[in-house]
């Protein structure tokens, strides 16, 4: 019994709530004996005065993969181009190829960022340059990533003066 007079209080206390609300949402109510209210006679929501604006905005899709993997055929055109064009008839000096291997890094970074699709992979540009004195060299690397999102494009251009290794690490944003 006690608990449905609580509940009738809180009912009553709602309902006066409903009665007093603003002018967007009115509420007729008739007061009966007893404490007690009789059913809305009317009402006007709130939400039916609200202006309609088409699309929702959703929330974040939280995306774990990306739409296109990366795509090491066409980056290993760009670093291929990109050395051959520049590089081609160059002589290795020292001083040149400090200046020309950040600016083909810079290069090679700003026509990848043009590859549409590619917008939350994080991309990390090598490039090295060196003299051609027929002795061998070997560049190394080794990345912790995950296989299915993560890769890398590398392209290596030599000249009687000179040789140059470009390799592009693409590391997926999730």
């Amino acid at each position: 019994q006690m608990a449905s007079d609580l509940a009738k209080d809180r009912a009553a206390r709602n309902l006066r709530k409903q009665s007093n609300a603003p002018a967007t949402g009115h509420f007729q109510m008739k007061h009966l004996p007893g404490g007690r209210f009789s059913q809305p006679i009317s009402s006007v929501s709130q939400i039916d005065e609200l202006p309609h604006h088409g699309a929702v905005k959703l929330e974040n899709s939280y995306q774990l993969g990306p739409h296109r993997n990366f795509p090491v055929a066409e980056v290993h055109k760009i670093l291929k181009d990109v050395l051959e064009g520049y590089l081609a008839e160059e002589r290795y000096e020292e001083d040149f190829a400090r200046e020309m291997s950040k600016n083909i890094s810079q290069v090679i970074r700003g026509r990848i960022k043009e590859l549409q699709a590619l917008g939350r992979y994080k991309f990390v540009v090598v490039s090295s340059i060196g003299m051609n004195g027929g002795h061998g060299l070997a560049i190394s690397s080794r990345c912790l990533w995950n296989d299915v999102t993560d890769n890398f494009a590398s392209y290596q251009f030599r000249n009687n003066s000179l040789y140059a290794v470009a390799t592009v690490f693409a590391v997926y944003l999730d």
